[in-house]
């Protein structure tokens, strides 16, 4: 699967939300790993905006794969 051979290329994604208060997105730098039926998976605190964006609003964006990664 060429998908899931790119996906175990990269550590890293950006992760974008839509804000659970206001109007707009946020974005953050995140560690990501992938299981072999393509679902991806990371690690948040429940204090984080990311968690309460995405309790709110469940419909994410994510970019994974650039040329130097960090």
């Amino acid at each position: 699967n060429k998908i899931l051979e790119f996906m175990k290329q990269h550590k890293l994604c950006v992760i974008a939300t839509v804000h659970a208060e206001k109007e707009g997105t946020e974005s953050a730098l995140i560690g990501f790993t992938e299981k072999d039926n393509l679902e991806i998976c990371f690690g948040t605190s429940n204090h984080s905006r990311k968690y309460k964006n995405i309790q709110k609003n469940n419909h994410v964006s994510l970019v994974m794969g650039w040329s130097s990664e960090l």
